[in-house]
């Protein structure tokens, strides 16, 4: 299991269902071996975001980030400032036992598991 999955999808079931298998394979059945933290992006700035997945787990062996409607992050930025995010900083030296969920449904993803077809990084629900 990667340390960082984004997950796509048109239908908020089949996205939800693929959210459980990613939970699923990284901790099995478990929960007591993993801190789950799930947040909105209307309630957990960029850099709050990445404060999380950068601490390690307590109490656990693993950690789970899951951030709902990511792309609210990136709306309105300009391709300038995409090093400088939070997000950027981040994936340039992941924490190990953090996996970090990026969950979204929006309309102008549609389509784009296809192009991720074979990804080791990507799961999608269309």
């Amino acid at each position: 299991m990667t340390s960082d999955s984004t997950a796509f999808g048109e239908e908020d079931f089949l996205l939800e269902e693929a959210y459980n298998k990613l939970i699923t394979a990284a901790i099995g059945n478990d929960e007591n071996s993993c801190t789950i933290d799930t947040v909105d992006s209307d309630s957990a700035s960029a850099e709050t975001v990445v404060s999380m997945a950068s601490s390690f787990p307590f109490m656990s062996e693993r950690r789970v980030v899951s951030v709902k409607n990511f792309e609210k992050y990136f709306s309105g930025r300009s391709k300038k400032s995409d090093d400088k995010s939070p997000f950027a900083r981040y994936f340039q030296s992941p924490q190990p036992t953090t996996l970090l969920i990026l969950r979204s449904s929006a309309s102008e993803l549609n389509g784009i598991g296809s192009a991720l077809l074979g990804s080791k990084h990507h799961f999608f629900a269309e």
